[in-house]
């Protein structure tokens, strides 16, 4: 799943996983293998630019906290038309966490 976005160039995959260390631990493979994973957790100090970055097509995978997914920004995000065009794969690690 990882390789998706590495091998189709101007391409991002978005992974909704509720655990940040498995998170984590994916980002560090995804970065291993030549992509650019942005990790979107309540850890990050800048949303808004990680966001901005992301709008603009900076990384090949962004893997989200799904406690994130309600804010405003991610929301517009995912209605941006360039960013729609450029998602190539969504992963839910967790069925339940489908709403």
């Amino acid at each position: 799943m990882q390789v998706i976005s590495i091998l189709y160039k101007n391409t991002t995959s978005l992974v909704f996983l509720p655990l940040n260390e498995i998170a984590k631990k994916q980002v560090q493979k995804v970065n291993q293998i030549s992509g650019n994973a942005l990790l979107l957790n309540a850890d990050v100090k800048d949303i808004d630019k990680a966001i901005k970055n992301a709008r603009a097509g900076l990384y090949t995978h962004i893997f989200i906290s799904p406690k994130l997914t309600s804010i405003p920004n991610f929301r517009s995000l995912l209605k941006d038309p360039k960013f729609k065009k450029r998602l190539a794969l969504v992963i839910i690690n967790k069925a339940y966490l489908v709403i």
